[in-house]
């Protein structure tokens, strides 16, 4: 598949970040896919790391994918639902264990219509957050559908996080902290809860899953 056209736009512009909104066409034996790839740039002149980490986000639509991703690296939430349509990407120095890494941080669309598009951003991830809403049991089946898809792309020793999104909505919780657990340890996962509207356990999960990765790759 290969692109015909390609253009973008700057959606956004202060000091600390550019947002660029990029599209690609590419023509199929039966129609025309139009992908969308939101970068965000961000401003790291004179910012050394010692590694360049690749982490998918995956999950059905709905689940705040987009938001732990905003609340992490811009620490902002907005409660609007807009759907990420194909892609969207950001980047953030992390310090762990008196080291650098640079995570490149890749949101993939949950609708069902990208899935052929979003399937190539798992070849070769260093870490994967497999994300549910704990208040829609769909989301949660959703995960363990395309779990066997990501782990036969993503690189062979890459570290897979499941996480129950939507903590702070307790009362109209529906899949238990335990199942979350239980699925996790099921598919030798590391499990946490968040909240991107609270900011529960976000940056906490990034750095868990770093630590992680780079004590798998130091040890290589």
């Amino acid at each position: 598949m290969q692109p015909i056209k390609e253009g973008g736009a700057r959606l956004e512009h202060d000091e600390a970040r550019i947002t660029y909104l990029l599209y690609y066409q590419h023509t199929t034996k039966d129609n025309l896919v139009l992908t969308y790839v939101r970068i965000t740039i961000y401003d790291m002149a004179g910012v050394g790391y010692d590694y360049v980490l690749k982490v998918t986000l995956v999950g059905a639509e709905k689940v705040g994918k987009t938001c732990l991703l905003r609340r992490y690296t811009e620490d902002i939430f907005s409660p609007s639902y807009v759907a990420t349509i194909g892609v969207d990407f950001a980047a953030r120095i992390i310090d762990v264990n008196e080291k650098s890494a640079k995570l490149q941080l890749w949101d993939t669309a949950g609708d069902p219509r990208f899935q052929a598009i979003v399937q190539s951003y798992y070849r070769g991830v260093a870490g994967v957050m497999l994300v549910y809403d704990i208040t829609d049991e769909e989301s949660f089946h959703h995960i363990g559908k395309v779990i066997d898809d990501v782990k036969a792309l993503a690189a062979p020793d890459a570290v897979y996080v499941v996480v129950g999104n939507k903590c702070d909505l307790e009362n109209a919780r529906v899949i238990s902290t335990e199942q979350g657990q239980s699925f996790a340890d099921e598919h030798d996962c590391k499990f946490m809860e968040t909240s991107a509207s609270d900011n529960v356990n976000v940056t906490e999960m990034m750095i868990e899953m770093t630590a992680t990765i780079l004590e798998i790759v130091q040890n290589h």
